[in-house]
């Protein structure tokens, strides 16, 4: 999280304090930036407590300084180039396909691929 305390109760307590169990408690993490960690409002409090180990604080100087030092680190990243310098470089299934339609989609393959991809995360899927 860039720019924003946490007192919301929408987006702090029911979108990430309460969603945690179905999102698998962010094993990935969250990483919240602050300036002082001292000043987390108590719903980030509580969600770093709940997360544990998945909550990281990461300590900034101002976002400006953020945004220029992540210009800096993400520089040669492929995102962050122009198209057309990545697109001879992409592979064939990350490229755009304009003529395509959702009936070109083998359902079947993506419904196994989307309940593999769960189970290796450890998602619970629904119906």
């Amino acid at each position: 999280m860039v720019g924003y305390r946490g007192a919301e109760p929408s987006i702090t307590k029911h979108l990430l304090l309460e969603g945690a169990p179905h999102a698998g408690n962010f094993r990935h993490g969250i990483f919240w930036c602050c300036r002082n960690p001292d000043d987390f409002h108590p719903q980030v409090q509580a969600l770093e407590t709940h997360l544990k180990s998945n909550f990281r604080q990461v300590l900034v100087q101002d976002f400006d300084s953020l945004m220029q030092d992540l210009d800096r680190e993400l520089t040669s990243e492929q995102f962050f180039l122009d198209s057309s310098a990545s697109a001879s470089s992409s592979s064939w299934d990350s490229r755009p396909m304009p003529d395509a339609s959702v009936d070109d989609i083998d359902t079947a393959t993506a419904i196994s691929t989307l309940a593999n991809y769960s189970k290796l995360l450890g998602l619970r899927l629904s119906a």
